[in-house]
């Protein structure tokens, strides 16, 4: 087999599994905000690869279809960002976000345009600050996946994200670099060297196309379902730790606390982290720890906005002695719980 047929093999099964993951999205996850995201994300590395495999000069302006991959190929690395706030922080990007990956790609294509009018100047500084830019949302996406992955409640999900998106996070960095330091003079990068980076991604896809369809837990991307023992059925409730748990957070108003973690909770209730962890995610419906303290939180807030006594204190404040740290995370849990602003919310209960 000669090495264009190799590279051609090896591109098109990164595609095919590719292809099969967003399939599996499609059909599993497509109504959480994960998965949709996870889907286009896999289209624009499907798009990088075959970008490598369509080689532009710049004689003459690009064919539509090659701006079409190359801009799949540039909100890679956006996307990324938006899939680990989207399925690790469970957020739903909104439009300022989706704004930074368009100019993100703008940028990227604003050195594609230099090369073709080959205005020599500017194609240097152009392609490294289109680069740096990618670099930095692939480096978001890195540091979302990272400094959460304590408060994970999902086992299956937290092993992915320290290994499947940390991996893929560092290759699409390495990617990104490798290219700044090519040499310009072709719309796309040279075929050799992208061909070699084609093939870790492959590897990449393969490993983390096997990872997937190896994680049987349904909730992996939406919302957390109670786990069965087995045979089918629904375990019960462990009522003893559920009970100590209540208890603890009601007298202790543990909720309030500042950097509390699921391994100290565990300790004051000596027990175990894992079966903590089993509690609260499994059978308490919570997918990370901190959505577990925001649900008590929340029930602290919504009876001060109800209460007319506590009609002049500042939402501000109500939410900061609830716990929340800022009043723009607690602005989203409030919405997302209760479909209106805590402002609305007070004015519909007391007027």
């Amino acid at each position: 087999m000669s090495w264009e047929e190799l590279n051609l093999a090896v591109k098109g099964g990164a595609i095919g599994i590719m292809l099969l993951m967003a399939l599996i999205l499609f059909r599993d996850h497509r109504h959480a905000p994960a998965g949709r995201i996870g889907m286009l994300f896999l289209v624009t590395v499907i798009c990088h690869i075959v970008a490598t495999n369509r080689v532009t000069g710049i004689d003459g302006p690009p064919a539509v279809i090659d701006w079409i991959f190359e801009i799949g190929s540039n909100a890679a690395p956006g996307l990324f960002w938006l899939l680990a706030r989207a399925w690790f922080g469970d957020e739903r990007p909104g439009w300022r976000s989706w704004a930074i990956v368009a100019g993100s790609v703008a940028l990227m294509h604003w050195h594609a345009w230099m090369l073709w009018l080959d205005i020599e100047p500017w194609i240097l500084p152009s392609g490294i600050a289109g680069r740096a830019a990618a670099i930095g949302l692939a480096v978001l996406g890195l540091a979302v996946a990272w400094r959460g992955r304590g408060e994970d409640l999902i086992e299956e999900r937290r092993r992915l994200r320290t290994w499947g998106m940390g991996a893929i996070g560092l290759y699409t960095v390495l990617v990104l670099i490798v290219e700044i330091g090519m040499r310009p003079g072709l719309l796309y990068s040279p075929q050799s060297a992208r061909s070699w980076l084609v093939f870790g991604i492959f590897l990449l896809a393969l490993a983390a196309a096997t990872a997937i369809m190896a994680t049987n837990r349904a909730d992996l991307f939406g919302a957390p379902q109670r786990a069965d023992d087995g045979d089918g059925k629904t375990p019960e409730l462990d009522t003893e730790l559920a009970a100590k748990l209540d208890a603890h957070m009601a007298a202790e108003l543990a909720w309030r606390e500042d950097g509390l973690t699921i391994a100290e909770l565990a300790h004051r209730l000596g027990t175990q982290e894992y079966r903590l962890r089993r509690l609260i995610n499994r059978q308490l419906g919570h997918r990370n720890f901190a959505a577990f303290l925001n649900s008590y939180r929340l029930d602290e807030v919504r009876t001060a906005l109800a209460d007319p006594k506590q009609r002049e204190v500042p939402i501000l404040t109500i939410a900061l002695d609830a716990g929340f740290g800022s009043l723009g995370p607690f602005n989203r849990a409030f919405r997302e719980a209760e479909g209106m602003t805590p402002s609305q919310y007070r004015v519909a209960k007391i007027g």
